[in-house]
This record gives structure tokens, sequence and C-alpha cells, in this order.
């Protein structure tokens, strides 16, 4: 109820009271708090980005520390992501004004809580508007290395059930997906635009029963991985 009523109070003439009577006082509780979780980050230049980072840091301290109910948290974080969704139909100043505090303030929250897909899907959605042209050019870039690298998904799937079929462990699936864009341009930044240079665009998610098959699992691809077999 929560979700569906964040906005009420902020763009509507009702109160937290009339939504208190109508729906419960936790109901209220909670869009309250989602109400009080408006952030505004001024852009500071790159030479500041040290400190910028550290008061960001500070910041999301301060909102886990002030959130008494982490369910507001949650209706924020999904609130935030829908609005990246739909950032096309604001105006190109607004768009990368959400998308820079999308990257610097929520996507790390969602991080922090343990919520890697939303936190993936963020961080590329408001990379594509903070840095457009940059996300343009790594598109194409991982495009190109991505058609390269699909090859040899087939083959490393069939290799590695090989290797746990034989292992005697149950396997119960093998997923394979192309690395979230912003990670791959913060490892890019770093070996200087090289994208030959990153040798994990495609990553091979297995998955196994329990957490002692995962160890198991882990002790037989160590080795594994020092032969020409399995395909790197």
């Amino acid at each position: 109820m929560a979700a569906l009523l964040h906005d009420v109070v902020e763009d509507t003439e009702a109160v937290s009271e009339t939504l208190s009577t109508l729906f419960g006082p936790k109901v209220a509780e909670l869009v309250d708090g989602v109400t009080k979780l408006r952030l505004s980050i001024s852009p500071r230049p790159a030479a500041d980005s040290a400190r910028l980072e550290s008061s960001n840091e500070n910041l999301r301290k301060l909102l886990l520390a002030s959130t008494k109910d982490y369910r507001v948290m949650l209706v924020k974080l999904a609130d935030r992501l829908h609005n990246l969704r739909t950032l096309q139909y604001l105006p190109p100043a607004k768009r990368a004004e959400v998308a820079r505090e999308s990257l610097q303030i929520y996507a790390p929250l969602a991080d922090r809580l343990g919520m890697g897909r939303l936190k993936g899907e963020m961080e590329d959605l408001g990379f594509r508007y903070a840095q457009p042209e940059e996300f343009a050019e790594l598109e194409k870039l991982v495009r190109s290395s991505t058609r390269k690298s699909a090859r040899y998904l087939a083959t490393l799937q069939e290799v590695v059930s090989g290797y746990i079929e034989e292992a005697g462990i149950k396997l119960l699936g093998i997923e394979a997906r192309r690395k979230h864009y912003y990670s791959i341009y913060k490892k890019l930044v770093k070996v200087e635009g090289d994208i030959d240079k990153i040798y994990d665009l495609m990553a091979v998610r297995v998955v196994v029963p329990d957490v002692a098959a995962c160890y198991q699992t882990l002790g037989i691809f160590a080795p594994a991985l020092q032969t020409t077999d399995l395909p790197h």
C-alpha cells in the first residue's frame, strides 16, 4: 500500500492523517518516510571527486541510520528505478541530474542492501544519461567484443557441466550473462580504454544446491582454469 501511495502526500492535497485514517498508521508512517528521503546533490568539478565521494558516503550512512523501517528504503529505491526507466520524458538537464544522483547515492545504497540486480540496472540507466557519449562509445565496443565472447559460451557451459557431473555434484543450472555496462566502463577507465584487456565481459553463474556444493565446485574450477580444457 505504501508503494502505491508513496507520492500522494507530496503530489496531492492529502495529508498523512488522511492516509492514517484510510490505510492505517504504519502505511502513513512509511509514506512519510519516503517523502522525507528527497535528495538534491549539486554537481561538483572532477578535481573535487575525493571530497565528493566522502560527502556521498556520509549521506548514505545518514540515510540508512535515519530510516527506522527498511521498507522505506526499499520503496524509495523502487521509485528511483522507475524514475530512471522513464528519464527520456524529462528535459536533458533534469535527466543528467537524476542520473548522477542515482549513480552517487542510490546505486551504492542498493548494493549495500544486497540488491545487486537493482543496482546493476540503476547504474546502467544512470550511466546512459549522465555520460551519454561515453555510454554510446562503450556500447559499440561491447557489442563487437561480446559477439566474439558469445562463441565460447556454449562450449564453456558444456565443459562446466561435465566437470560438475563428473564430481557427483547436483547441477541446478548454468546462467550466462553480459556484465553491466557501468561495471565494464569503470574497468575500462583503469586500462586506458583498451577493451581487449578486460577478460570478464561475460559471466557464467553455476547454481548448486547448497554452500558445501558451492565450495566443492570452486575447488574443481581453481585447477581447471589453469588447463586448456576450459575456455578462458
